[in-house]
């Protein structure tokens, strides 16, 4: 996130860059938001989590397969 901001202050004098700039950290804040919204909903938390990104889960079906994975791993 950090480099986004640094980027952002690089790009004062481009508007158009700065607004893609602040979409993109948008993006990483839902992106983390998402992550740790699954991790509290599951008992194993940010083993699920880690599942999840290993794999790219994109939909519940697949988030239960990855909660059931990191069950077996704990």
């Amino acid at each position: 996130m950090d480099h986004i901001f640094g980027r952002i202050e690089v790009s004062l004098n481009e508007p158009q860059e700065v607004h893609k700039l602040v979409a993109e950290g948008r993006q990483l804040i839902k992106k983390r938001q998402k992550l740790i919204k699954l991790a509290d909903r599951s008992k194993d938390g940010w083993l699920v989590v880690q599942e999840y990104e290993l794999h790219e889960l994109a939909c519940e079906k697949k988030f239960r397969k990855a909660k059931l994975s990191a069950e077996k791993k704990r």
